[in-house]
């Protein structure tokens, strides 16, 4: 053995510096949290009191705590390993050796790579000793993150010509509601609080999990999985037995304190395996739906970059395992938009926003992302059923057309009379009053011009 591999052998690959810069940028700055959680676990860590510490920030922070130095030592204390993990003095020392708390994700990615390091060099010590084939190795050691050469990058098909994505994009897009939902990807549903976005979710999970048009659109059969972090029990057993109750559909109330990538894959393998083997055996691929961010992922500030990061990884896990995830989330108090930052428009495949003032009034459903246009929906909505009423805007111009008809009588008025008495526009008054003239649904005499106005009446005029 040449003396290079026995000094690789005897000293593993580490950086020490880089484990304690993550261990104090989680400290200073638990909103690193997240994103530190995606890059390394704890067996990542070369040293044992790192790999405890950086356990104990985890686990506080599944418990809804904030670790700082004073509460993760208690925290030690009280589980018996604060000596073995460096004593106090060393836990208040991390924070002072973190050199830029917001760098935490780059410090983790080191501390990731010098983990593969020792793996790597773990295979080729068990290669030299003759404890696996040079096959075996090749397939252990092709699952690190190695750089990727021009050859591995065409043998992996992550290059491909665009004659190759158009083969193979040639039976077009999937849908598990056709034209509105693709069948994967994240999609985001908004509108303000107490209008019915997790009834109108519920419903959706009936229909998919059933294989029942949804909104006069055809859906995929597939599983779904409802995460609840916000209706009570009482109000969630009311919705849940308003139809049938399919065997594909499974719940799930706040499975950890805070959703983790893994434990949304975790909810995907169960729904999996949990589905009949008679009930969507020939498809692959389900519906999550996750009500809702804020509940469900705790971000404090959701114009950070820490919501971004939230969002982007739950694209790459319904990429991954082929399931949409469909995120609710609450608009802002003055306008019909989705609270936080510009990532809230710019990850999600499809943005579905639902508006329903009044409860006992049709509510309107707008989608739009990646996909042709849609015309905004009147739904009905209830605990009941969910019914596609026809185009919103035809719709709402309809009802407008009522309440001008109503008003007119067999007294000629003008379109000022008739527009402060409905508390409507001037010009949108002159506009419905032509087409209803046009439609022959009333009458008008006058020349349209100041001395002689349109007059507009119902039925025979007074004389």
């Amino acid at each position: 053995m040449s003396a290079t591999v026995s000094t690789i052998l005897e000293v593993p690959p580490h950086n020490l510096e880089a484990e304690e810069s993550v261990l104090g940028a989680m400290l200073i700055t638990p909103g690193v949290i997240p994103m530190v959680v995606e890059r390394v676990c704890e067996d990542d860590f070369y040293r044992d009191s790192h790999r405890m510490i950086y356990g104990a920030i985890i686990e506080m922070h599944r418990q809804s705590m904030t670790p700082d130095g004073l509460l993760l030592t208690e925290h030690l204390k009280a589980t018996g390993k604060l000596e073995k993990a460096g004593g106090a003095s060393y836990i208040h020392t991390l924070v002072n050796l973190c050199p830029v708390a917001q760098n935490a994700p780059q410090y983790a990615e080191i501390v990731k790579s010098e983990s593969d390091k020792r793996i790597a060099a773990a295979i080729g010590q068990s290669l030299i000793r003759g404890e696996i084939s040079p096959s075996q190795a090749k397939k252990q050691l092709s699952v690190l993150c190695t750089p990727l050469s021009t050859q591995s990058v065409q043998k992996e098909k992550k290059l491909r010509s665009w004659s190759e994505v158009i083969t193979d994009s040639a039976e077009g897009r999937q849908w598990l509601v056709e034209g509105l939902l693709p069948k994967t990807g994240l999609a985001l549903l908004g509108g303000w609080a107490k209008e019915g976005k997790s009834t109108l979710a519920i419903h959706l999970c009936r229909a998919v999990a059933e294989g029942k048009s949804f909104l006069s659109r055809t859906t995929l059969a597939a599983p779904t999985v409802y995460v609840n972090y916000e209706m009570p029990e009482d109000y969630r057993a009311e919705l849940m037995t308003g139809g049938n109750i399919p065997a594909g559909a499974f719940w799930a109330d706040r499975p950890e304190p805070i959703l983790r990538m893994e434990g949304v894959r975790g909810l995907i393998e169960l729904c999996t395996a949990a589905i009949p083997i008679d009930v969507h055996n020939t498809q692959t691929g389900g519906l999550v739906v996750i009500d809702s961010f804020r509940g469900a992922f705790r971000v404090e500030d959701e114009n950070s970059t820490e919501a971004g990061v939230v969002l982007r990884d739950l694209q790459k896990v319904a990429m991954e395992t082929g399931w949409l995830i469909l995120v609710i989330h609450h608009f802002n108090k003055t306008k019909k938009e989705f609270s936080g930052s510009g990532d809230f428009y710019a990850a999600p495949d499809v943005l579905i926003k639902w508006s329903r003032p009044d409860p006992n009034e049709p509510g309107t459903l707008k989608a739009e992302g990646r996909m042709a246009p849609v015309e905004p929906m009147a739904v009905s909505l209830n605990l009941d059923s969910v019914q596609f009423l026809g185009d919103a805007g035809q719709l709402g111009r309809e009802k407008e057309e009522q309440r001008i008809l109503s008003c007119l009588t067999t007294e000629p008025a003008s379109a000022n009379d008739v527009a402060a008495e409905l508390d409507m526009p001037i010009g949108s008054a002159r506009s419905y009053l032509a087409k209803l003239v046009e439609k022959g649904k009333c009458d008008r005499i006058g020349e349209g011009k100041r001395g002689s106005p349109y007059l507009y009446w119902r039925g025979p005029v007074t004389e």
